[in-house]
């Protein structure tokens, strides 16, 4: 696969600007392999525990199967949305904490810390994100990004965008080798990147024990005291209403999705699913959830 090479005129410019990553052609296969780590090292610069590069397992949401595979010649058209700010904190399928100001992008099945280039097709603006969640579960929808990427993208008003989706296949080898060096870019004596020969294995195609990865214990963000259980629990947020006539609506209109309840907090009414025994059964819900309307409803666990 001919790798696309990328530069950045002012890298540092780039940082100021919002974390912007919009890449710009360049000819010279020569400097292709300092082009891409430069990318890496922005997405290394967060302070962020970052989940490791993970294929995933094979799993199910709302009926359809979803089987996750490496492929660098990924090049796809599609719808693009973008995540809402009520996610803000919620944990991501690969166990990160989602932060609207991260370029990140969630993808059914790419592996997590996949780099990909998004293209909007009618205006040309482009962004880099790296894979760390799954979705989105809605007919027709190709990629979820964050909202740094979508304001860069320029799809913060129009919802839903007609985009390119490109793996780059040398950036992600290269944030590879360095999740895997302890977010440090290992380099030989020549000078060039040691990328890592260990490639991710696909796991057993007759391994149901696992739909959407855990999250890591680890990367998880500090819990949510709750007052009405006393151990973790996973939950679907379904929204956060003004009234609580609306909130009941809408708890009601969820109702056969699980256990439903109301919190009262900061003058809102905020509605939840839950709790669930896994992540794997919060997803399913959240998925339905999504399909009767609720696009603010996002996963988290107390």
């Amino acid at each position: 696969m001919q790798i696309r090479a990328l530069f950045f005129l002012v890298f540092a410019t780039a940082l100021s600007a919002c974390g912007s990553l919009a890449p710009t052609k360049e000819n010279s296969t020569n400097n292709s392999q300092k082009n891409g780590i430069e990318i890496v090292r922005q997405f290394l610069s967060t302070p962020m525990p970052l989940a490791p590069y993970q294929v995933g397992r094979a799993y199910e949401v709302a009926g359809i199967a979803y089987k996750p595979r490496e492929n660098f010649d990924y090049d796809e058209t599609g719808l693009a949305s973008f995540y809402v700010n009520s996610l803000e904190g919620a944990l991501t399928s690969s166990g990160e904490a989602y932060s609207k100001s991260q370029f990140t992008a969630a993808h059914a099945t790419l592996p997590f810390q996949t780099i990909v280039q998004v293209t909007h097709l009618d205006s040309g603006a482009s962004a880099i994100v790296r894979i760390n969640d799954r979705g989105p579960f809605i007919s027709g929808r190709l990629i979820d990004v964050s909202e740094a990427a979508a304001r860069q993208l320029g799809i913060i008003q129009e919802g839903a965008s007609l985009v390119r989706v490109e793996v780059l296949e040398q950036e992600t080898q290269i944030f590879r080798a360095a999740l895997n060096n302890g977010r440090l870019i290992p380099f030989s004596e020549t000078g060039e990147v040691a990328l890592s020969d260990d490639r991710p294995t696909q796991p057993p195609e007759d391994d149901p024990t696992l739909l959407i990865p855990e999250p890591s214990v680890e990367n998880q963000p500090p819990s949510i005291p709750d007052p009405l259980m006393a151990e973790i629990a996973h939950l679907v947020r379904v929204g956060s209403y003004d009234s609580l006539a609306e909130a009941q609506g809408i708890k009601d209109k969820m109702a056969d999705l699980g256990t439903t309840f109301i919190e009262a907090a900061d003058g809102k009414f905020k509605v939840y699913i839950g709790p669930f025994a896994s992540h794997n059964e919060a997803q399913v819900a959240l998925a339905s959830a999504f399909g009767r309307g609720a696009t603010d409803a996002g996963y988290i666990r107390r």
